[in-house]
């Protein structure tokens, strides 16, 4: 199982658990390998990293004891492929290790990879230097892309080439200033690249590659008073954006789009945000097909700017409320423009047509709801605002309500990584993490009914599963509940009980030890001992024996969420919500 980008979120440093030390060397010469990242990631994907010194030597110190899975990427320019520290490039497949102390990793080795070569030139075959090269495989496995950088003579030398797991097939793509994104063959389409089949020992020299000069587009940006003396205008075609300034006759130029389908929207002080040629929204799209065409009638015009100063309130208090965010949005909600409350809480949002709007504010950071703002009747508030006008407005904004506490297991360890999930019934929503020590808080929740879910997605075989669990208290979402909260309702001492899962099959392995089955096989969660009909899924979401026969509903207590199933979401607000019978 490979890790879909394996998105750096570090981990802050505190007290020391331990430390993972050791050298990285060449595989073949033992030749110690300098500048090299070595990172170690929980099963949170949560990370630390730091880099190898001359000698090859680096030491890693933990926060958290273990498991870390360490993870060694040499410099872009290294020749070497990365690899896990047990030296596969599975991620899921690298031994986790237990950093309860210092842990001598010993001598990591990397192995060398394929080069490949070409020189970049444009289509009068001038060199073209400084373009960024990234060699990818088709399988557009993650991590393995290799970039490199064209020289003053177009050339270029990508290293590093994984051709032990990154599969055949590699396409290769340029970008570089003045000339759109595009690939080897001279196409915009990653599945019509002329694909390269790297090699190791081979030289594997793609020649040259002239770039295609794509399609130029400008015009003119215009407000009411003539030509902008200066503004921001960006083009967009065919997955490419360009931004580029306007001159000081108010003419702009985007050079080296893809042809396609041509959008353009600018910006100017003082004056509206304005999509082509003359609407808050895009509305217009210009084709521009031909490879090589010039487009120079593309203009803007672009209106006064309407202004919503939106002044902050709490709606106990009546004291201003800074720092809050807010995305104010068109009616059909195709385009927002936000901003954050300044220190006297005025969220000012400019830029604007006028016309109708609907206001999302985020005020979870200051005890404040989450969502949007809304009239007397519980609907949307609609803020309506003419061409060039400022509006002052006052806003009352509710306090939140707020689930907090802590995440255990069924042996009473905490839960790291718990993702506690609360819906309105349109399904958005808010969404918190618990820590490493099981702690969690959820605030901004509005007034209103919410459907409550804990859930935690494993990221490899063998790392810490747990059930999913719905409000009031069970496995299975079928009997799940709303949670009606107040304005201001602070729960602050929910603890959170979850059932271990080691296969990963939604089953607890409590449970599944009581009742004779397999917790580390996720398979027998499909099979039907007693043949009734209900696999031991459905057996244990219902709370009957798997191997007793067809569950009688009326009788055997399956619709209930009360604590005879063997998993219960216990004392999440006891004081609020009696348990119901799903049949009432």
């Amino acid at each position: 199982m490979m890790i879909p980008g394996l998105g750096l979120l570090w981990a802050s440093l505190s007290a020391s658990a331990g430390t993972l030390h050791g050298t990285l060397v060449d595989g073949s010469s033992g030749a110690p390998i300098a500048g090299a990242t070595v990172e170690a990631w929980d099963p949170r994907l949560r990370g630390v990293s730091v880099i190898t010194g001359d000698n090859g030597a680096f030491a890693i110190t933990l926060d958290v004891a273990g498991p870390w899975r360490v993870r060694v990427v040499p410099a872009w320019n290294d020749p070497h492929v990365w690899r896990m520290h047990s030296g596969g490039a599975d991620f899921c497949e690298g031994e986790a290790v237990d950093a309860t102390a210092d842990v001598d990793l010993g001598t990591l080795t990397l192995p060398i990879g394929a080069e490949v070569n070409g020189t970049i030139v444009d289509q009068t075959g001038e060199a073209v230097p400084g373009a960024t090269v990234w060699l990818q495989p088709v399988e557009s496995l993650p991590n393995f892309d290799r970039p490199a950088l064209s020289d003053a003579d177009g050339h270029f030398s990508v290293v590093g080439v994984d051709v032990d797991y990154g599969g055949i097939d590699w396409t290769l793509a340029v970008g570089a200033d003045g000339w759109p994104d595009q690939y080897l063959g001279a196409v915009y389409d990653d599945e019509e690249s002329t694909f390269v089949q790297p090699a190791l020992g081979d030289s594997n020299d793609v020649g040259e590659i002239d770039l295609l000069d794509g399609i130029t587009v400008g015009g003119l940006v215009s407000g009411p008073d003539g030509p902008v003396e200066e503004g921001t205008v960006h083009a967009y075609a065919t997955s490419q954006i360009l931004t580029v300034e306007v001159d000081e006759d108010g003419r702009y130029e985007a050079i080296g789009l893809p042809p396609g389908e041509v959008i353009t929207w600018a910006n100017s002080p003082g004056l509206a945000q304005t999509y082509l040629p003359d609407a808050d929204r895009p509305l217009v799209a210009e084709p521009v097909l031909e490879e090589g065409a010039v487009r120079d009638d593309l203009d803007l015009t672009l209106p006064p700017e309407a202004v919503f100063e939106f002044v902050l309130l709490d709606d106990e208090t009546g004291e201003t409320v800074p720092d809050v965010g807010g995305l104010l949005y068109n009616d059909t909600q195709t385009v927002g423009l936000g901003n954050t409350a300044d220190a006297q809480g005025v969220l000012t949002i400019d830029r604007l047509h006028g016309g109708a709007y609907k206001l999302y504010v985020w005020g979870a950071d200051t005890g404040h709801t989450d969502g949007w703002i809304i009239d007397e009747d519980g609907a949307e508030r609609i803020f309506q605002i003419e061409e060039g006008a400022t509006e002052t407005l006052e806003l009352r904004l509710p306090r939140a309500a707020r689930l907090a506490g802590r995440v255990v297991d069924d042996s009473g360890a905490p839960v790291d990584g718990m993702a506690i999930a609360a819906l309105r019934p349109d399904l958005t929503g808010l969404a918190a993490t618990s820590a490493p020590d099981g702690t969690f808080a959820l605030g901004g929740l509005g007034a209103g009914e919410w459907q409550v879910s804990a859930e935690y997605g494993a990221i490899c075989p063998g790392d810490p599963g747990y059930v999913t669990l719905y409000w009031p208290g069970t496995p299975n979402p079928d009997w799940a509940r709303t949670l009606t909260l107040t304005d201001g309702q602070q729960e602050d001492d929910l603890v959170l009980v979850v059932a271990r899962d080691a296969d990963l099959d939604e089953m607890s392995d409590v449970w599944e030890l009581e009742h004779d089955l397999d917790p580390t096989r996720a398979e027998d969660a499909w099979e039907d001992p007693d043949r009734d009909g209900y696999v031991n899924l459905d057996e244990y979401r219902m709370g009957t024996d798997p191997h007793e026969g067809t569950p009688d509903l009326a009788t055997c207590g399956c619709a209930s969420t009360s604590s005879r199933l063997s998993v219960a979401w216990l004392l999440l607000l006891p004081a609020l919500v009696r348990r119901r019978d799903p049949r009432e």
